[in-house]
Protein backbone atom coordinates (compact mmCIF):
# COMPACT_ATOMS: atom_id res chain seq x y z
CA UNK A 1 0.00 0.00 0.00
CA UNK A 2 1.29 3.91 -0.37
CA UNK A 3 0.91 4.69 2.67
CA UNK A 4 1.90 3.65 6.18
CA UNK A 5 -0.21 2.46 8.86
CA UNK A 6 -1.08 4.26 12.00
CA UNK A 7 0.94 2.99 14.53
CA UNK A 8 -2.24 1.70 16.38
CA UNK A 9 -3.04 -0.38 13.51
CA UNK A 10 -4.72 -3.65 14.58
CA UNK A 11 -2.68 -6.14 11.95
CA UNK A 12 -5.23 -8.38 10.32
CA UNK A 13 -5.60 -11.49 8.10
CA UNK A 14 -3.94 -10.88 4.68
CA UNK A 15 -1.63 -8.63 6.13
CA UNK A 16 2.18 -9.01 4.79
CA UNK A 17 4.64 -8.24 7.11
CA UNK A 18 8.76 -8.98 7.30
CA UNK A 19 9.76 -9.78 10.48
CA UNK A 20 13.25 -8.83 11.18
CA UNK A 21 14.99 -10.54 13.64
CA UNK A 22 18.68 -8.43 14.18
CA UNK A 23 21.79 -10.49 13.92
CA UNK A 24 19.74 -13.53 13.04
CA UNK A 25 19.45 -13.86 8.97
CA UNK A 26 17.95 -17.36 9.54
CA UNK A 27 15.17 -15.42 11.46
CA UNK A 28 14.10 -13.25 9.46
CA UNK A 29 10.92 -14.25 7.54
CA UNK A 30 8.61 -12.34 5.34
CA UNK A 31 5.11 -13.56 5.82
CA UNK A 32 1.27 -13.25 5.44
CA UNK A 33 -1.64 -13.28 8.09
CA UNK A 34 -3.41 -16.32 7.75
CA UNK A 35 -6.70 -16.49 7.59
CA UNK A 36 -7.18 -17.94 10.44
CA UNK A 37 -5.03 -15.03 11.65
CA UNK A 38 -1.67 -16.50 12.72
CA UNK A 39 2.15 -16.10 11.18
CA UNK A 40 4.46 -18.95 11.45
CA UNK A 41 8.15 -18.30 11.85
CA UNK A 42 11.27 -20.45 11.94
CA UNK A 43 12.17 -21.22 15.95
CA UNK A 44 9.20 -19.89 16.89
CA UNK A 45 6.19 -21.70 15.19
CA UNK A 46 2.47 -20.46 14.88
CA UNK A 47 2.13 -17.02 16.45
CA UNK A 48 -1.23 -14.72 16.94
CA UNK A 49 -0.84 -12.15 15.09
CA UNK A 50 -4.34 -11.10 13.99
CA UNK A 51 -6.29 -7.97 16.04
CA UNK A 52 -2.41 -7.04 17.38
CA UNK A 53 -0.58 -3.85 16.85
CA UNK A 54 3.37 -4.17 15.76
CA UNK A 55 4.16 -3.46 18.55
CA UNK A 56 2.17 -6.02 20.86
CA UNK A 57 2.96 -8.53 17.83
CA UNK A 58 7.05 -7.44 18.25
CA UNK A 59 6.98 -8.27 22.06
CA UNK A 60 5.21 -11.65 21.79
CA UNK A 61 7.89 -12.70 19.23
CA UNK A 62 10.73 -11.69 21.19
CA UNK A 63 9.22 -13.43 24.51
CA UNK A 64 9.23 -16.71 22.36
CA UNK A 65 12.59 -16.31 21.07
CA UNK A 66 13.50 -16.17 24.66
CA UNK A 67 12.45 -19.48 25.92
CA UNK A 68 15.47 -20.98 24.72
CA UNK A 69 16.92 -19.91 21.76
CA UNK A 70 18.35 -16.33 21.79
CA UNK A 71 19.11 -14.38 25.15
CA UNK A 72 18.13 -10.71 24.28
CA UNK A 73 16.45 -10.97 20.85
CA UNK A 74 15.56 -7.88 19.27
CA UNK A 75 12.50 -7.54 16.10
CA UNK A 76 11.39 -5.20 13.79
CA UNK A 77 7.71 -5.23 12.48
CA UNK A 78 7.70 -3.50 9.07
CA UNK A 79 4.26 -3.93 7.47
CA UNK A 80 4.26 -4.42 3.73
CA UNK A 81 1.08 -4.58 2.45
CA UNK A 82 -2.07 -4.35 5.13
CA UNK A 83 -6.14 -4.86 4.68
CA UNK A 84 -7.96 -1.48 4.38
CA UNK A 85 -11.18 -1.43 5.59
CA UNK A 86 -13.39 -0.08 2.93
CA UNK A 87 -16.74 0.99 3.12
CA UNK A 88 -18.46 2.35 -0.77
CA UNK A 89 -20.61 5.05 -0.73
CA UNK A 90 -23.02 5.68 -3.92
CA UNK A 91 -25.45 7.94 -5.09
CA UNK A 92 -25.78 11.75 -4.31
CA UNK A 93 -22.65 12.56 -2.78
CA UNK A 94 -20.00 14.65 -4.44
CA UNK A 95 -17.76 11.95 -5.03
CA UNK A 96 -18.82 8.81 -4.85
CA UNK A 97 -16.50 5.61 -4.52
CA UNK A 98 -15.16 3.57 -2.24
CA UNK A 99 -13.54 5.21 0.83
CA UNK A 100 -11.35 3.75 3.78
CA UNK A 101 -12.33 3.74 7.19
CA UNK A 102 -10.50 3.65 11.20
CA UNK A 103 -12.20 2.22 13.61
CA UNK A 104 -14.03 4.95 14.31
CA UNK A 105 -15.46 6.58 11.55
CA UNK A 106 -18.96 8.09 11.04
CA UNK A 107 -21.72 8.09 8.41
CA UNK A 108 -21.46 11.81 8.51
CA UNK A 109 -17.99 11.87 8.29
CA UNK A 110 -17.93 9.68 5.41
CA UNK A 111 -20.08 11.94 3.92
CA UNK A 112 -18.11 14.72 4.36
CA UNK A 113 -15.04 13.12 3.45
CA UNK A 114 -16.93 12.56 -0.03
CA UNK A 115 -17.47 16.35 -0.53
CA UNK A 116 -21.10 16.83 1.05
CA UNK A 117 -24.55 15.85 -0.18
CA UNK A 118 -25.46 16.82 -3.78
CA UNK A 119 -28.34 19.63 -4.23
CA UNK A 120 -30.95 16.50 -5.04
CA UNK A 121 -29.87 14.14 -2.13
CA UNK A 122 -32.71 12.61 0.07
CA UNK A 123 -30.81 13.25 2.90
CA UNK A 124 -34.17 11.54 5.19
CA UNK A 125 -33.08 7.99 4.09
CA UNK A 126 -29.68 7.31 3.68
CA UNK A 127 -29.43 3.46 2.82
CA UNK A 128 -26.99 1.21 4.79
CA UNK A 129 -26.85 -2.10 3.71
CA UNK A 130 -24.47 -4.31 6.35
CA UNK A 131 -23.38 -7.41 6.10
CA UNK A 132 -24.31 -9.66 9.91
CA UNK A 133 -24.29 -13.54 10.67
CA UNK A 134 -24.26 -14.81 6.98
CA UNK A 135 -26.43 -12.01 5.41
CA UNK A 136 -27.55 -8.59 5.21
CA UNK A 137 -28.76 -6.05 7.08
CA UNK A 138 -30.59 -2.67 5.55
CA UNK A 139 -30.96 0.25 7.85
CA UNK A 140 -31.97 3.87 7.22
CA UNK A 141 -30.74 6.86 8.60
CA UNK A 142 -32.26 10.78 8.54
CA UNK A 143 -29.40 12.48 8.34
CA UNK A 144 -31.38 15.86 8.79
CA UNK A 145 -31.46 14.52 12.30
CA UNK A 146 -27.81 14.95 12.70
CA UNK A 147 -27.15 18.04 10.95
CA UNK A 148 -30.30 20.00 11.42
CA UNK A 149 -31.11 18.98 15.01
CA UNK A 150 -28.10 18.08 16.67
CA UNK A 151 -28.49 14.84 17.36
CA UNK A 152 -24.75 13.45 17.09
CA UNK A 153 -26.14 10.03 18.85
CA UNK A 154 -28.33 9.53 15.61
CA UNK A 155 -25.17 9.34 13.73
CA UNK A 156 -23.84 5.49 12.58
CA UNK A 157 -20.49 3.98 13.11
CA UNK A 158 -19.25 2.15 9.88
CA UNK A 159 -18.59 -1.17 9.77
CA UNK A 160 -15.89 -2.71 6.91
CA UNK A 161 -17.63 -3.78 3.73
CA UNK A 162 -20.76 -1.17 4.44
CA UNK A 163 -22.58 0.35 1.57
CA UNK A 164 -24.08 3.28 2.06
CA UNK A 165 -26.75 4.29 -0.72
CA UNK A 166 -27.73 8.52 -1.02
CA UNK A 167 -31.24 8.17 -2.92
CA UNK A 168 -32.12 11.02 -5.31
CA UNK A 169 -35.47 12.90 -3.85
CA UNK A 170 -37.76 13.63 -6.29
CA UNK A 171 -39.85 16.85 -6.09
Amino acid sequence: MSSTPAADYAIGSGDLMNVLVYGEPDLTSIVRVSNEGFIELPMVGKVRACGSTAPELKERIEARLKEGYLVNPDVQIILQEYKQDVVHLMGQVATPGPYRITHANTLMGTISKAGGFTPIAKRKKVKIIRKENGGSKVFFVDTTAITQEGRLQDDVLLMPGDVIIVPERFF
